[in-house]
């Protein structure tokens, strides 16, 4: 409600004196003219008991209002050691994380405990199948042979291993050779080592300090 045009108000049963005639006013804001009547009408019926409000809920309104405030400052300190107690949460493994949630916790739910642990829910409800006995002897033919023969990549195992009589593909070779945490041993590029005749060039901007944009 436009109150600009208000000087003061005697008392509930007079009205409000405007500054300027209200169809001058409605014309200024672009209102009708019984628009501008009401809300005349409607402060001069209202807003003798704003101020006539009791001291002591003016008190208790100011006592929520600080409350209000504090419960909000809480609010904020207690996300802040949230967002800190994830960035510390995230360092630890999945297995520590999910040996942290309690099923049987009489307050937190394992959904929002998942959810504080940053812990997706499929994880803490799977539970790894062990290897077949099938793929345990591959494993061990693989270390057998891997021992022997160390240059062995997971090409020429799978093709050992069929020569050997077992039904296997290059992709369960390498998933198998990983978990075992195997890697063929052969020559790589060296590539840390800079040619003899290459120059080097000095870096022109140690101890430069930069304190201008466009400096360098």
């Amino acid at each position: 409600m436009p109150v600009c045009f208000i000087t003061r108000i005697a008392d509930a049963s007079m009205p409000v004196q405007t500054i300027d005639p209200i169809h001058v006013i409605a014309q200024r804001h672009e209102v009708h003219q019984v628009q501008v009547s009401q809300w005349n009408k409607e402060v001069a019926e209202r807003l003798p008991e704003v101020f006539a409000k009791p001291s002591a809920q003016v008190k208790d309104e100011i006592a929520a209002a600080q409350k209000e405030k504090e419960l909000y400052a809480r609010i904020g300190q207690l996300q802040m050691e949230l967002d800190w107690l994830k960035k510390k949460l995230a360092r630890l493994g999945v297995e520590e994380r999910r040996g942290m949630i309690k099923a049987k916790h009489p307050g937190l739910s394992v959904k929002r405990q998942c959810e504080l642990l940053e812990l997706p829910r499929s994880t803490y409800y799977h539970r790894a199948e062990p290897e077949s006995d099938e793929n345990l002897t591959v494993m061990r033919v693989i270390d057998e042979t891997y021992l022997a023969l160390p240059f062995f990549g997971s090409r020429q195992m799978t093709r050992w291993l069929r020569r050997q009589g077992h039904t296997v593909n290059r992709k369960r070779v390498r998933r198998l050779m990983a978990a075992m945490g195997l890697e063929a041993i052969y020559r790589r590029p060296n590539l840390s080592k800079a040619a003899k005749k290459h120059p080097i060039y000095p870096y022109l901007l140690r101890g430069l300090a930069v304190t201008r944009s466009n400096q360098v």
